[in-house]
């Protein structure tokens, strides 16, 4: 419903008024819409008499009656039926039975009437007894710009007494200018609509007011915004510059329009970001240009100025292609064109909320017949699949919680195994811990399965409680917060474990067995079963086969006997979660799989104290710390670093050959589908899926020989663990069949793309594949090599230029260490 206003109705009411010649007056509202059950109508409110004046006419007989739409002429009385009130007992009270009201003092309140579905309201306004004399209204000149409104006031002489009559008097406009100046409302309400002078009067029971002029402005500008309000552009130093039309809404005192073409536009950071500011065609026009060195040299702020009013500031981020490329290369299986523009479109915070928010359905494995099966889903799922950073952050963990094929040869349990690790990925580490622990996978790898309590003084199995601590969460050594190790007084480091506590984990882990199959009963050594698809069963207890005695954990920690499976088992893992260790252990080598290989302390130690308190007192939330990660300053060191001038030449990593070869295949658009990537690992070291070893393909430990550097240092690199002659030659034979061989037809597309550019311009395609594979990191030397061999090639065979320059450029030392 909505209530008519008081004024309104006095002014119907006004002529019966001045007819009578009453000083005092009551003012109705009738004709309030309502719904009703029996469909619509209105609940209508009339008083007896139009007139009352305070200590003369004290009571009123007010009525009701319902009027259907459906039957306008019929009304139904219901003054005695319904349910009467006052807003303003001080000013009127009614008869809550009758609807009689008493005029107690002066001032206005809201009579209302309730029957059933239906209600009604008036307002009611008493004024003092005596003879108006005079009306004022105020203020008697006033001046507002073209829009703003004006309320004015009246003010009567009741004999004396003033009394505020602008809700009852009638209100009235006149143009002197001659054109329409102004309008005004029941209320003394003044609305400008154009620029000029108006005469304003009020006038009640005869009596008229004095003339106020009302003088009407052109308007005036009070805000500018402009927009979009944030952007983030891509910037290429071979394309041209990503543009973007900036608009600007002027808010005048008059309403809002378009005033892009008439603002002063300006950034603050040219060299990042430029604005059109001269031709009218330009204005606006905004220019992600992009000037390198670092993220901040490339954040620019927009403003525009108009009449000495500021708009808002818009800050733009505009992203090089290095930068983009550089955190991809962190975070996925490869740049492709497309992810880096989407990156550069959005941002890295808006990416990160992306990735992490996909659902895991992008990547799930299915079923397979065969582990090779198994194999190519990882490396399609790596080519093709959008939720990129939950498969890079999970192959990482799957190289620290190492599970291989060379002994988990069973599909229908490996496949819940990578489907879990991807799951997790995203998870609390904690939850990681339980997950793997109980995973039938997991418990044939390191014989946690149907392992036996043992006999009266006999050892039970040790080797998944000594692994899960030396490999999987804490080390074989005390670490400082940061990760280096604690040494004793003798400088020597300082063990994290005993074998007596190896012995207490491992009886920790007895009794479990694999999960039940559907319909049968829970044995000692139940049936090979890994459970159902996608993520399988976890291993069950049989009570009887555990060891319930006391066990010794980390740091003294006793476990009481006579717990359950389940009981011991959760408190040995909270007993290891919680060790000090497990932050700079994990995330160091979250850090080498991710960014590179050699962190520093410092580094180590802010990730690991996300891992310790993700900022909301949670420990071990990976997603927080893979953020940490990727968005820490030394991980974003390198965005726009260009060889020989990186921050550190021996920063970076080496790329296993399985990132190897889906970056090449991504960053060339290809096609394929990865089915011959496996067997081609093979010849480079790695086996996907089938580490040798439980210290995974390579030790995250392995320091490169000290004699390959002048003067010597001990640098860690991982992956050079497996680069040997024969894999480094594999690496040139993949990149031989990628450009020549049985994986050309699926880049062919991208190479032909540089065909016209290698035929005219040999220097301008090394520049434009310095740009497609190596994002700016080309040094001077290599690009002059290159240059001069692909220059070998007459012009008239453009496509062996793009050719030899591709093969050069990823079979180089330069593309395959990540910087």
């Amino acid at each position: 419903m909505r209530n008519l206003e008081l004024k309104a109705g006095l002014r119907q009411a006004m002529p019966k008024v001045r007819a009578a010649g009453c000083a005092a007056i009551l003012a109705t509202l009738a004709a309030n819409l309502c719904l009703a059950q029996g469909g619509v109508g209105r609940l209508q409110i009339t008083l007896s008499k139009v007139a009352m004046q305070q200590g003369v006419d004290l009571t009123q007989q007010a009525s009701a009656n319902k009027i259907f739409f459906t039957a306008p002429n019929r009304a139904v009385d219901v003054t005695y039926s319904a349910r009467w009130s006052s807003s303003n007992a001080s000013v009127v009270t009614v008869n809550p039975n009758t609807g009689l009201i008493t005029s107690i003092g002066v001032g206005e309140a809201m009579l209302t009437a309730v029957s059933g579905p239906f209600t009604g309201r008036t307002a009611v306004a008493v004024v003092p007894a005596g003879t108006l004399n005079t009306i004022t209204i105020a203020p008697g000149t006033s001046s507002v710009a073209k829009g703003l409104p004006q309320q004015f006031t009246a003010t009567g002489d009741f004999s004396g007494t003033p009394q505020d009559i602008t809700q009852v008097a009638t209100w009235s406009a006149s143009d002197v200018s001659g054109t329409d100046v102004a309008s005004i409302d029941a209320t003394g309400l003044a609305r400008t609509t154009a620029v000029g002078t108006s005469s304003v009067q009020a006038s009640l029971n005869g009596v008229n007011s004095n003339s106020a002029m009302l003088t009407v402005t052109p308007a005036v500008l009070q805000s500018l915004i402009i927009s979009p309000l944030t952007i983030f552009m891509a910037a290429s130093t071979i394309q041209a510059p990503a543009q973007i039309q900036m608009a600007a809404t002027g808010f005048w005192t008059d309403g809002s329009r378009d005033e892009t073409q008439n603002v002063n536009w300006s950034s603050d950071n040219l060299p990042a970001a430029t604005i059109g500011n001269v031709a009218s065609n330009n204005k606006g026009l905004l220019n992600g240009v992009g000037n390198g060195g670092s993220h901040s040299a490339n954040i620019a702020h927009i403003a525009a100025t108009e009449n000495s009013v500021n708009s808002n500031t818009v800050t733009v981020s505009v992203m090089p292609i290095g930068e983009a490329a550089h955190f991809l290369e962190q975070s996925s299986f490869g740049p492709t064109t497309a992810s880096i523009a989407h990156l550069q479109g959005v941002g890295f915070d808006a990416y990160l909320a992306e990735q992490l928010a996909m659902p895991q359905s992008y990547s799930q494995y299915p079923a397979a017949p065969d582990i090779p099966t198994v194999q190519n889903q990882f490396f399609f799922n790596a080519l093709t699949a959008q939720d990129q950073l939950r498969l890079r952050v999970a192959f990482a963990l799957e190289q620290i919680w190492v599970v291989s094929t060379n002994k988990v040869t069973d599909p229908n349990g490996y496949v819940p195994w990578v489907n879990m690790m991807e799951r997790d990925a995203f998870g609390n580490y904690r939850d990681l811990m339980t997950d793997a622990t109980l995973s039938p996978a997991m418990g044939i790898y390191l014989d946690m399965v149907n392992n036996d309590k043992p006999a009266n003084g006999a050892d039970a199995n040790e080797n998944y409680a000594r692994e899960l601590m030396q490999l999987f969460t804490i080390g074989v050594n005390q670490l400082n917060p940061d990760g280096t190790l604690q040494l004793d007084s003798n400088n020597n480091p300082i063990p994290t474990y005993d074998q007596p506590t190896v012995q207490g984990f491992a009886h920790v882990f007895t009794g479990w067995t694999f999960p039940t199959q559907p319909g049968k009963t829970l044995q000692k050594h139940n049936p090979t079963y890994y459970g159902p698809l996608p993520y399988g069963s976890p291993m069950v207890a049989l009570e009887s086969n555990h060891d319930t005695g006391a066990k010794l954990l980390l740091n003294g920690v006793t476990l009481p006997a006579g717990q359950t499976s389940s009981q011991d088992l959760n408190d040995a893992l909270d007993n290891i979660f919680n060790h000090t260790n497990a932050g700079p252990f994990v995330c160091a080598q979250l850090i080498q799989h991710l960014v590179k290989s050699n962190p520093s302390p410092q580094y180590v130690q802010r990730v690991a104290a996300v891992f310790a308190d993700d900022g909301t007192g949670v420990r071990g939330d990976l997603q927080a710390v893979v953020k940490a990660i990727l968005m820490d300053q030394e991980a974003r060191a390198g965005d726009f670093a260009t060889l020989p001038n990186l921050p550190d030449p021996h920063d970076g990593h080496l790329m296993e050959p399985a990132l190897f070869m889906t970056s090449v295949l991504r960053a060339l658009n290809s096609t394929d589908t990865g089915t011959s990537l496996a067997g081609r690992g093979v010849g480079m070291g790695q086996n996907i899926l089938t580490p040798g070893s439980v210290f995974n393909y390579f030790p995250p430990s392995y320091a490169i020989p000290q004699d390959y550097f002048q003067p010597p240092q001990t640098l860690l690199g991982p992956e050079f663990g497996i680069e040997t002659t024969a894999t480094a030659q594999q690496r040139a034979n993949f990149i031989n069949s990628v450009i020549y061989g049985s994986l050309m037809q699926s880049v062919l597309p991208t190479l032909n793309s540089y065909l016209t550019l290698a035929q005219n311009d040999p220097s301008g395609l090394v520049d434009a594949l310095n740009q497609q594979l190596m994002y700016g990191q080309m040094s001077q030397n290599m690009h002059d090599a290159i240059v001069t061999a692909v220059s070998v090639y007459p012009s008239t065979s453009p496509l062996s230029r793009v050719q030899s320059a591709v093969y050069l450029i990823a079979s180089s030392s330069q593309y395959q260490v990540e910087h």
